[in-house]
C-alpha cells in the first residue's frame, strides 16, 4: 500500500499521546521522552508489516495480504505465517526489533548547547519475539550526546568515548502543508536504500525537543517521525 497514506492514517490516533505543556519563560534544563517503535508486528501466528517493507527485508519469502481490524481503518498489510520463517529470517527480525523498539530519554542544557541521551532498548514487543523464537535476550542501554557548535551549524556527536563533528546546514525538511508543520526528509541508512521520512512538528515546543539532529529550516520541536521501518512518538516533556 502507499506508505505515506498509511502514515497519515497513523497520525490521527496518535495525536493525543503527548500532552504538551506551555513552555515557561525561563528554564535551565529540559527533559523529554520519545518512544521508537518498529513497524514490524509479531505474534504467535506470524509476522505483519507493510508489503514494501517485507519485499525489502525478505525477498525469498512469499506473503499474503490481509486486512486489519476496523479500528485500524481496514489497513491492508503483508502477513507471513511464523512457520515460514527460517533461522536467518528470525535473526533479522530480532535484530530489527532490538534496534527499533526503545525509549529515548533526553536531557537538554540550553546554555551549553548540549543534549544528553539515554536509550533503553528493552521492550515487551522485542521480548515477545525472543520468546516466540526460543532465543535468549540480552538487555542493554546506550548513552550519547549532541553538542551544537558554530551557532548550530555543526553537530558534535559523542558516543562510546569517540567524538565526531558533522555539518547540519544541509538538513532541511520539504514542507507538504501550508502551516509548515509536516514535512519529508530523505535518509540513507544503508547503501542504495534512500527513503523519505514523514516528520510532524509541534509549534509549542522549543527546537531542542528532538530525537535526531536539528533541521536548518525548523525552529520548533519534533512531535513524531514516520519511517517505513519504524516510528518515533513524543511522550513527555518537562522543564526545570
Amino acid at each position: 500500500m502507499n506508505y505515506f497514506y498509511l502514515c497519515f492514517l497513523l497520525i490521527l490516533p496518535c495525536s493525543g499521546i503527548c500532552q504538551i505543556q506551555p513552555t515557561p519563560k525561563s528554564y535551565h534544563k529540559i527533559k523529554f521522552l520519545y518512544q521508537k517503535k518498529s513497524t514490524l508486528r509479531l505474534d504467535e501466528k506470524g509476522l505483519y508489516a507493510d508489503t514494501l517493507q517485507l519485499k525489502k527485508m525478505f525477498q525469498d519469502v512469499e506473503f499474503e495480504k490481509i486486512k486489519l481490524s476496523e479500528e485500524n481503518n481496514n489497513t491492508v498489510v503483508g502477513f507471513v505465517p511464523i512457520e515460514k520463517l527460517n533461522g536467518i529470517h528470525k535473526n533479522e527480525i530480532l535484530n530489527h526489533l532490538s534496534a527499533n523498539n526503545c525509549l529515548i530519554y533526553g536531557t537538554v542544557y540550553p546554555k551549553k548547547d548540549l543534549i544528553d541521551f539515554t536509550v533503553d532498548y528493552n521492550s515487551p514487543e522485542t521480548a515477545l519475539a525472543y520468546y516466540l523464537f526460543g532465543k535468549t535476550q540480552t538487555q542493554f542501554s546506550h548513552t550519547y550526546s549532541f553538542t551544537y557548535l558554530e551557532k548550530n551549524g555543526r553537530l558534535e556527536i559523542n558516543s562510546s568515548g569517540t567524538k565526531q563533528a558533522v555539518p547540519i546546514t544541509k538538513n532541511q525538511l520539504t514542507w507538504i502543508n501550508k502551516d509548515q508543520l509536516t514535512g519529508t526528509f530523505p535518509v540513507t541508512e544503508k547503501p542504495n536504500t534512500k527513503k523519505n521520512q514523514l516528520i510532524q512538528i509541534e509549534k509549542n515546543l522549543p527546537r531542542w525537543i528532538s530525537p535526531i539532529p536539528f533541521f536548518e529550516n525548523v525552529q520548533m520541536g519534533i512531535k513524531s517521525i514516520y519511517d517505513l521501518e519504524y516510528e518515533y512518538q513524543l511522550i513527555t516533556v518537562s522543564y526545570e
